[in-house]
């Protein structure tokens, strides 16, 4: 018996013609694993909202025999404690967060007395997941709890998750992860979700094995619509020839040349209004058979506006470590060349942003050894937090460049056209990044500084994203900790930063 059952789910935000979920049914048992897996703005938080009691549905309901909790947790103080500012908002003891903490990390007795905001990005995380597991009787519903974690904090945090007794709903769209942790996935399609057993890989045999018996019988229902448009064709040129050869022929009686028989041009009506019916009852069964088209995810392959360098050499680094009093990161050396990617790896903290930051010059800080960039080499940023305000249309004004070539990459990257006239800061986190990596892209450059490119992104445009790199080889340098977008790359062109 199901723990959670959502019965004939409705729900659509106000103002919203189409519901992002109609009539969903699903049955969850309360130690499942799962992966809700969707594109970015198909309702993957919505849904969670949903469970939680945030947002209530149009029709339908949720039964739940547990509580569910939410991450990421709200925090308050981040200036306090570490201890303090969690049980400023959630019961837990100082040995209770140690005890789950030091299942992730081995200085959980010093973490937890550091104020919250000086944690990494990678602590943060383990803390709040330590908190939301310390009691086994909530089903968590884990959102996002991949981004900015570096190689080595993803792993242990999938190892903690992998030996939970209890089951959670985790949101992520790093597949490495994902296969690591889960045994179900949750696939939101169209305006439903579907429900498959097993880990990401189970279920992307699965899903191509559907999407193709999909692609041959949505074949079928195109011919059988282009079948049933020349029948209407042919009957409409019939009937309207009937019509000319009944009123316009001086050969025929009562066609208008030597008078007019009652008898011929009531025939000439019935067939006229037997071909209306015809075509009207053609037009009903084109439309019963357009609905059953089945929805497949489809990509349009990106573009960039890339220029290659004259310089073979573009960037050079020997010896070369930055410093706040002491180093960052041990010595580096390594040579980007023009229509070469190289990938940089470390874990937070160890200065790979302020790398990327002080080859642009937004940083003055002390170096040792030497750095090279070839003169009047043109960069594009694409940072790892977006920052971007106003419209994109004001974007694209403010920094000279073409809007419809952004729009026409926005639209490939699969973000609706109704969100193009929002504030940027009024998108959600997704569509943000869409719209600064689209920025980048239609920016004329030498070079490209990527960020952690994927952070938010869905798995189709994280290979939509790669394909670009393999095809037009870009002149790039990218941090970046998916595994699987790693592993895409020849082992010489990845360079991992190192205390």
């Amino acid at each position: 018996m199901a723990d959670i059952k959502v019965k004939n789910l409705t729900f659509a935000y106000d103002g919203q013609l189409t519901p992002l979920f109609k009539k969903v049914n699903l049955n969850i048992g309360l130690d499942w694993k799962l992966g809700l897996l969707g594109r970015n703005g198909q309702g993957k938080t919505t849904f969670l909202k949903l469970l939680l009691g945030e947002l209530v549905p149009n029709d339908g309901q949720i039964e739940r025999q547990t509580t569910f909790q939410y991450f990421p947790l709200k925090i308050n103080h981040p200036s306090y404690p570490t201890i303090m500012a969690i049980q400023d908002n959630y019961p837990i003891e100082e040995w209770e967060l140690k005890k789950e903490l030091s299942k992730m990390c081995s200085n959980s007795d010093e973490l937890i007395w550091r104020p919250y905001a000086e944690l990494s990005g990678g602590e943060q995380t383990k803390v709040q997941l330590a908190t939301l597991f310390k009691n086994d009787d909530v089903f968590p519903l884990i959102d996002e709890p991949t981004n900015h974690l570096d190689g080595e904090s993803r792993k242990q945090v999938a190892d903690y998750l992998k030996h939970k007794k209890q089951g959670f709903i985790v949101v992520s769209h790093d597949v490495a992860f994902l296969n690591q942790i889960i045994d179900h996935v949750l696939s939101i399609e169209r305006n439903t979700i579907l429900q498959f057993h097993g880990n990401y890989d189970t279920y992307k045999v699965e899903k191509e094995n559907q999407d193709q018996n999909y692609l041959e019988e949505n074949q079928k229902l195109k011919n059988e619509i282009t079948r049933l448009r020349e029948t209407a064709r042919e009957k409409k040129n019939w009937a309207v020839q009937r019509e000319k050869d009944n009123y316009g022929n001086p050969h025929v009686k009562g066609s208008g040349g030597t008078g007019h028989s009652g008898f011929t041009s009531a025939r000439a009506k019935r067939s006229m209004k037997r071909s209306k019916a015809i075509q009207k009852r053609i037009d009903q069964e084109i439309k019963q058979k357009q609905a059953l088209f089945n929805n497949i995810i489809e990509t349009s392959p990106l573009t960039i506006n890339y220029i290659p360098s004259r310089k073979d050499e573009v960037l050079s680094f020997k010896d070369f470590q930055l410093r706040y009093g002491s180093p960052l990161f041990a010595p580096v050396t390594f040579t980007l060349k023009r229509n070469e990617q190289l990938i940089i790896t470390g874990q937070n903290g160890i200065g790979k942003s302020t790398l990327f930051k002080f080859i642009l010059n937004l940083v003055q800080m002390n170096s040792t050894g030497d750095f090279r960039v070839n003169a009047h080499v043109q960069i594009s940023y694409l940072s790892q937090s977006v920052k971007l305000n106003g419209t994109i249309a004001q974007l694209a004004d403010q920094n000279g460049l073409n809007l419809n070539e952004i729009l026409n990459l926005l639209r490939k990257l699969g973000m609706p056209r109704e969100v193009f006239d929002l504030p940027i800061e009024q998108m959600s986190k997704g569509q943000q990044k869409k719209v600064a990596l689209a920025k980048s892209l239609v920016e004329p450059a030498n070079l490209y500084l990527w960020d952690e490119p994927l952070n938010y992104l869905d798995i189709e445009n994280q290979q939509q994203i790669l394909t670009l790199i393999k095809e037009k080889s870009p002149t790039m340098l990218i941090i970046e900790h998916d595994q699987k977008f790693i592993d895409s790359f020849d082992p010489q062109f990845i360079k991992c930063l190192k205390r």
